[in-house]
């Protein structure tokens, strides 16, 4: 069980590094987008992204299979993810313009993708184990498989698209997506049959919009605590079980902030004078570079810390888990 889920998270890291780290550098210097072009968009696709994440947490907290909740999602959500990486690094030969087109079309796409497997990882968590113990245990799985993901794209990617495009980077990026893409959908199928949804949870009919109000009055939530806490905390607080929508906010807001993070970095480049086509970028640029790679993570990585500073959950968590499991033993 902890392997099965664990091993979800470098399914998706291999596909999602891949665009954390080489999205932009692919818009800007594979296709040859204009980076203001590109900045503008990763802005605008996370309004519709937003949109997806709140339906797809709802509809899971919605669902109920012989599978679960969540498992589904995982199961179904897993071909789709891989074809959409693949198409988000493939460069048609449709003109300047309508390659940003085919941009905005297949990031959505994916970022959508995305959606429909990751935040089911995150809402299956409250449900794999009621022992908070062994809920962090199955956290700290996933995030060693998630390094894991982290590091083979890091340490890898670059050297395959040389590898395999010997010259040719659109091609040689279109093969290593679909070697990742193939890999994470097998990955996503260990990850299905190999969980378990043990944990019941009796799911009140509630509207999109009181699943909502029940996150904005979860103070563990605001503060981004260990995902089962918060939701947690939330049903003991209002009696609502939102670990869908809760999941779904959060991927969006990761979503967001990494959107924001990429626009200001294409917004850095523009004004930096970028050209992807020198071999030696000017002072200016090489100026900007450094503060997008250094001093924005630091400033940023600060802020962090400051906000985890107010968490306090960890003090009564103890009675909560008490009298949730004393509400379920007479519900």
């Amino acid at each position: 069980n902890r392997i099965g889920y664990g091993s979800s998270d470098f399914a998706c890291n291999l596909i999602w590094q891949m665009i954390s780290l080489y999205l932009l550098y692919f818009y800007t210097n594979v296709m040859h987008l204009n980076a203001g072009a590109v900045s503008v968009m990763f802005l605008v696709t996370k309004v519709i992204d937003g949109i997806s994440d709140l339906i797809v947490g709802f509809l899971i907290d919605k669902t109920n299979t012989k599978w679960g909740k969540s498992r589904p999602w995982i199961l179904f959500g897993a071909v789709p993810f891989g074809v959409a990486a693949v198409l988000a690094f493939s460069v048609p030969d449709i003109g300047q313009t309508g390659m940003l087109i085919y941009a905005y079309i297949t990031y959505i796409l994916l970022s959508t993708a995305y959606t429909v497997v990751n935040i089911p990882m995150a809402s299956i968590l409250p449900a794999l184990s009621e022992d908070p113990h062994e809920r962090t245990v199955l956290a700290s799985c996933r995030t060693f498989f998630s390094s894991i993901g982290s590091t083979v794209v890091s340490a890898f990617a670059l050297t395959l698209v040389d590898k395999f495009g010997n010259g040719n980077e659109a091609l040689g990026f279109r093969i290593v997506m679909m070697i990742f893409g193939v890999v994470g959908c097998l990955v996503f199928f260990f990850c299905f049959f190999n969980t378990k949804e043990r944990v019941t949870i009796k799911q009140e009919k509630v509207s999109l919009k009181a699943n909502i109000s029940c996150l904005l009055h979860n103070k563990p939530w605001k503060l981004f605590a260990l995902q089962p806490d918060p939701v947690d905390y939330g049903e003991w607080k209002s009696g609502v079980n939102t670990a869908g929508t809760l999941s779904a906010v959060n991927g969006f807001i990761g979503k967001v902030g990494m959107a924001i993070a990429s626009s200001i970095g294409a917004a850095l480049l523009q004004f930096g004078g970028f050209d992807a086509n020198l071999a030696t970028q000017t002072a200016t640029a090489q100026t900007y570079i450094t503060a997008m790679y250094i001093w924005v993570p630091i400033i940023t990585n600060i802020a962090t810390i400051i906000t985890m500073m107010f968490y306090d959950l960890d003090k009564i968590y103890p009675q909560i888990v008490k009298e949730l499991d004393e509400r379920r033993a007479n519900a």
